[in-house]
């Protein structure tokens, strides 16, 4: 794009969240805030469309799906984002998703001069295929081949390509060919300024948080079966439909698996625990758990998955180990050593406020956009 280019407006879309409250959400709402920062118009546009349901064979089920893939979205959604457009040259259509890659090019091609800029979540192609190595069908595999055909469509018609970590970076490139990539890390804007880390002498308090998601189920059964029994520490389960596992795993009186919470709640699990656990065995992004646990100067246990984006502050805020046994030493490490809890605490906070705050993001975007 232009060095000198000067833009007056840009379109925010991203997918409708129902009142959803997680990873995605909360990653689109701090990108919105950014984005307000560094431009005065901001439109927000929300696909609001849900797909009807497919009644039938599993043909016609594979038929509909593919219909999607080449006409997913139609005359009125492009119509609802075309109308914000005043002078193409000087406007930004923001795509916080990979799957809109047959939108991209339609708007390209009616307007040469717009910015067309992509947000990954996830590199979906990547994180999809695990899961299709697992659980092979017909739906599987068209949805497989759904995120491929976008993310080919955004690879050739977005100008920006922005992402989470390194670790997409690499995987979107191995895929669709050396791009450059603008590495935006997850933000969040800071809900505990009024904190105060204070050393800890009561049992240890330990935090799991997130959705009824394969790999975080298998990662909290694991830590569960092979660390819970030995360690003298409450652990509580927080996220949606995480309430599930009560009928999954033998009751355990140190175990407690909460579910769903309000964001009020939330904030309050993260300030009554000494340390957030993250087995997660697969994902994609980078974690809002972990973010916000070190926001409240939490320390994180987790798989190298958990740490994806936040490698280079790993020996300041955590341990790290893909070997769920292995927990049990850290935590261990920290119930014997409280100095080095608290000290890994004030780290965690130090390291959110130097690296993590919304600040980050809006330099980051000013720099993309030309606008120092």
């Amino acid at each position: 794009m232009e060095k000198n280019r000067i833009y007056s407006t840009i379109i925010f879309c991203h997918k409708s969240h129902d009142g959803y409250i997680g990873g995605l959400s909360i990653c689109d709402n701090h990108i919105l805030e950014a984005l307000s920062h560094c431009f005065e118009r901001v439109i927000e546009f929300s696909f609001n469309k849900k797909p009807e349901s497919v009644q039938g064979s599993l043909f016609s089920l594979a038929v509909k799906k593919i219909e999607r893939i080449t006409n997913q979205n139609d005359d009125n959604v492009y119509n609802e984002i075309v109308n914000h457009i005043r002078i193409p040259e000087e406007t930004i259509v923001f795509f916080s998703h990979s799957t809109y890659g047959f939108l991209e090019r339609r708007i390209r091609r009616m307007y040469p001069t717009v910015r067309i800029s992509t947000f990954f979540h996830n590199e979906e192609f990547e994180v999809y295929l695990k899961i299709w190595r697992r659980v092979k069908n017909l739906g599987t595999t068209v949805n497989l081949l759904s995120y491929y055909v976008h993310e080919r469509m955004v690879s050739k018609y977005s100008d920006d390509i922005i992402m989470l970590n390194k670790r997409d970076e690499k995987q979107f490139q191995k895929y669709f060919g050396k791009r450059k990539v603008c590495i935006l890390p997850f933000t969040l804007p800071d809900r505990c300024k009024d904190i105060v880390i204070a050393q800890n002498q009561n049992r240890l308090k330990l935090l799991f948080v997130g959705t009824y998601f394969w790999g975080n189920v298998e990662g909290v059964k694991r830590f569960v079966t092979e660390v819970m029994s030995f360690i003298d520490a409450d652990f509580y389960v927080v996220g949606n439909k995480m309430d599930l596992m009560k009928d999954e795993m033998p009751s355990m009186p140190n175990v407690h698996y909460i579910g769903r919470v309000t964001n009020e709640e939330l904030d309050r699990y993260y300030r009554s625990s000494d340390i957030l656990i993250a087995p997660i065995v697969e994902g994609g992004g980078m974690k809002t758990k972990v973010v916000e646990a070190i926001m409240y100067g939490c320390p994180v246990i987790g798989t190298k998955e958990a740490f994806e984006g936040f490698e280079e502050f790993l020996n300041l805020i955590g341990f790290c180990s893909d070997n769920i046994k292995d927990y049990k030493q850290y935590i261990e490490a920290y119930d014997t050593q409280r100095d080095l809890l608290y000290k890994t605490s004030i780290q965690a906070r130090q390291v959110y406020e130097e690296h993590f705050t919304n600040a980050k993001s809006i330099d980051i975007l000013n720099s993309l956009y030309n606008k120092y």
